[in-house]
């Protein structure tokens, strides 16, 4: 080989440093999520069908909460149970009557899916209620359940209707404040729920319109 042709290879590429791929300009994200989006949209389909099970729980779920001090007060923490209890049962007869009036609907393997992963986060809420309760903090009954329902919300149902995000927020911002020291957790509760559930059926009707 001559000395000319030594002198024309080309110098092999040196890295500047092994952190280097780690600040190297990035490519546009592939959304990837498109195709389960729509998934999660005809699956959430029924749900969002009329706004009247959303406004229901716009008002049953502030209303037992405003409700739980006066229960509690004049007739003990097991007629409070019993309470939130009929108001979970006629806010899910109303829910159930909007569904059925909507017709009937496909069983799918995502709706199965989702409602597996909701039980399944609502047992843990449950657990952790029950060591609340066991440990007499029941002020922080409110808290834990905004936050469960805030990600609920903000993971799951943000990928079928966009207002579920948003709901998930307040659900979640509401939560971090009735866990503060020395809030009135149960007013926090109403408030968000009031707010977020009053919003998705606004957006449900405006959707429908």
């Amino acid at each position: 080989m001559s000395l000319e042709d030594e002198g024309s290879s080309e110098a092999p590429t040196v890295m500047a440093s092994d952190y280097e791929p780690l600040f190297a300009p990035k490519k546009a994200p592939v959304d990837d999520l498109e195709a389960v989006r729509n998934i999660f949209a005809g699956a959430a389909a029924p749900f969002i069908r009329s706004p009247w099970s959303w406004a229901a729980w716009a008002l049953l779920l502030p209303g037992a909460a405003l409700a739980t001090p006066t229960v509690l007060g004049r007739y003990g923490p097991f007629h409070v149970v019993i309470a939130w209890c009929l108001v979970i049962i006629l806010g899910g007869m109303v829910e159930m009557w909007v569904l059925r009036r909507g017709g009937g609907t496909e069983r799918t393997t995502v709706a199965g899916w989702v409602l597996r992963s909701q039980a399944n986060l609502s047992f843990i809420a449950v657990a952790i209620s029950a060591v609340l309760i066991w440990y007499r903090q029941p002020a922080v009954l409110a808290g834990v359940w905004l936050l469960v329902l805030g990600h609920s919300f903000l993971v799951l149902g943000g990928l079928a209707f966009r207002p579920f995000r948003r709901a998930g927020w307040i659900y979640q911002l509401a939560g971090i404040g009735a866990l503060w020291p020395g809030q009135n957790s149960l007013g926090w509760f109403a408030a968000a729920t009031a707010l977020g559930n009053a919003l998705i059926a606004i957006a449900v009707a405006r959707r429908r319109e």
